[in-house]
């Protein structure tokens, strides 16, 4: 090989090199700031919303929503309802979120909230085959509900979020979920699990 090919084989990795790194930072940033902007996007719409102490968690909803605390056996269990939906939530040693992981039919990503890694369960897609409808009685039990930005029947989906290690010992878990939410309400949701603060 001449000394002219050899120059241009270490011109090509050379700038190959340079294009990679001057990649890798470009896309750091906006990872970065992406993140920025979600949490500047949480903390302004959550201005307006109301702040619910749970105990062992604290939390703000929308306007409207209220908070039911319900009878647990051997956990610490209740429920937020608004705008047609219902977030329940386990906290205790057998909140179960794991069978997610390892489900096609679910995305399961992690995030730090609250000092705590936290789980988010969504579904993988939004089935659209199981018909059109405009409201829930068009369509059946199997594939209920309609999701009527969508104009489909979408059938049973859930979607939460998941914290593992918590407490004394890091033996307890919440997990807190619902199903059936339309594309507006699992963003409303996630809203939601992003202003969570663990207590205990």
């Amino acid at each position: 090989m001449n000394q002219k090919g050899f120059t241009k084989i270490i011109i090509i990795i050379l700038l190959v090199a340079v294009l990679s790194i001057v990649g890798y930072f470009v896309w750091s940033n906006w990872l970065s700031t992406s993140s920025q902007n979600d949490s500047i996007n949480t903390n302004e719409s959550s201005k307006s919303w109301q702040f619910i102490d749970a105990n062992s968690f604290t939390l703000y909803l929308p306007p409207g929503w209220k908070f039911n605390e319900l009878q647990g056996t051997d956990s610490y269990v209740g429920e937020f309802v608004g705008d047609s939906a219902k977030l329940s939530f386990d906290f205790g040693w057998y909140g179960n979120c794991q069978a997610y992981d390892k489900d096609s039919h679910y995305i399961v990503t992690k995030e730090v909230i609250s000092s705590h890694e936290a789980r988010f369960i969504r579904p993988n897609s939004i089935a659209s085959s199981y018909g059109s409808c405009t409201k829930n009685s068009d369509c059946s039990s199997e594939t209920w509900p309609c999701d009527t930005s969508l104009g489909s029947c979408v059938g049973r989906r859930t979607m939460g979020v998941c914290f593992d290690n918590l407490g004394e010992g890091g033996q307890s878990k919440f997990w807190l979920y619902g199903d059936n939410f339309s594309l507006t309400l699992q963003e409303t949701a996630l809203k939601i699990f992003r202003t969570i603060k663990i207590v205990r």
